[in-house]
């Protein structure tokens, strides 16, 4: 039975190396689901971000340079970042309970833990720089990150709340 745990710790620490560049796209109910499941697989160390719009969304189309970019920067390599279109959708939009645009769905370990709905680049910005700093202090001390991700959960959470 150790031998099944050291092999988990093992298979843990290798889904928190950087992850391929690039914002990722998120096509349809089915592929939600694969990525909750690989998620709660990963644990509470496991970070990811759908940015839910549409392409008729103005302000969807000005944040998507910046989405973009944030998923080519190296600081987010350990956020995976997602982008569904849920006017194609739909289905999306109902299971992550969108109910405006641009919405912001946080998973961590396969629950969604936070949204924000809005267009406000420096929230989302500072949102995603607070999570990818304690994800990267959880996997700097092999294991922890259960502890800091809530932490950096509760920071975006008040982010959030001091912007609105």
């Amino acid at each position: 039975a150790a031998g099944g745990s050291d092999d988990a710790s093992t298979e843990q620490r290798q889904r928190r190396q950087p992850i391929m560049a690039g914002v990722q796209p998120l096509e349809g109910e089915e592929h939600l689901e694969r990525i909750l499941e690989e998620s709660k697989a990963a644990g509470d160390g496991d970070v990811r971000v759908i940015n839910c719009g549409a392409g008729w969304c103005g302000n969807c189309r000005l944040l998507k340079p910046k989405w973009d970019a944030a998923g080519k920067d190296a600081k987010y390599a350990g956020l995976r970042l997602y982008k569904a279109d849920v006017s194609e959708h739909e289905d999306v939009g109902e299971a992550l309970e969108v109910s405006g645009l641009p919405t912001f769905v946080f998973v961590r370990g396969g629950a969604v833990v936070e949204r924000y709905k809005g267009s406000k680049w420096d929230v989302i910005a500072r949102k995603l720089d607070d999570i990818a700093a304690h994800a990267a202090a959880g996997a700097a001390t092999n294991g922890a990150g259960g502890d800091a991700g809530t932490a950096a959960a509760s920071t975006a959470a008040a982010a959030a709340g001091s912007a609105a």
